[in-house]
């Protein structure tokens, strides 16, 4: 059998359930209320938040201190072992 448009009856049926559950827009199945749709996020200790900030600056301040050791070599590629270049160049 034949249904809206050519759809099968079944398919129609779907569709129409489909619709019918969206046009209930305040129910929202399956999510929560709030500005995490239910989810709350633990509690973290104030040491875990300042550790993770040292933990954190003193990673930015490695990368800072290997570009100032490194950061020719890395950039422009120069290595005082290829052969050709001065070792006096390499900083």
């Amino acid at each position: 059998m034949r249904g809206l448009g050519g759809l099968s009856l079944r398919a129609a049926q779907v569709l129409r359930q489909a619709r019918r559950q969206a046009s209930h827009g305040s129910q929202n199945f399956g999510y929560g209320k709030g500005p995490y749709r239910g989810f709350v996020p633990p509690h973290t200790p104030q040491w875990q938040k300042n550790t993770a900030e040292i933990m954190g600056t003193m990673a930015w301040l490695w990368v800072f201190w290997r570009c100032k050791w490194d950061g020719y070599k890395l950039l422009v590629r120069c290595c005082p072992l290829q052969p050709g270049r001065r070792a006096d160049l390499v900083v």
